[in-house]
């Protein structure tokens, strides 16, 4: 299955590793592009996600991160996983 997760933080992230590891091919779209070439590379920011299984899915085709929301398009599942911080009334800010 062809599955996408906006956003790459600290739970997309885990979700995408996840998918991958489930056998899925995963895009990890995310807006910034460090971030996205980092992941590219196999480094992962989130402990708990080990750069050497990143890599092998990477290397294996079965996850790459983009910042192309064109790619998205082919998708038969897509998770959203942005932050919703909250404001100081307790109210979400969904500007993500």
């Amino acid at each position: 299955m062809r599955v996408a997760i906006i956003g790459q933080g600290y739970v997309g992230l885990t979700i995408a590793v996840g998918a991958a590891g489930a056998g899925h091919k995963v895009t990890g779209f995310d807006v910034n592009e460090q971030l996205v070439s980092a992941l590219n590379t196999g480094i992962s920011h989130i402990e708990g996600n080990s750069e050497g299984e990143l890599a092998g899915f990477i290397g294996s085709g079965a996850y790459k991160a983009s910042s192309d929301a064109l790619l998205l398009n082919d998708s038969e599942v897509i998770v959203i996983a942005v932050p919703t911080p909250l404001d100081q009334s307790r109210n979400p800010d969904l500007a993500a």
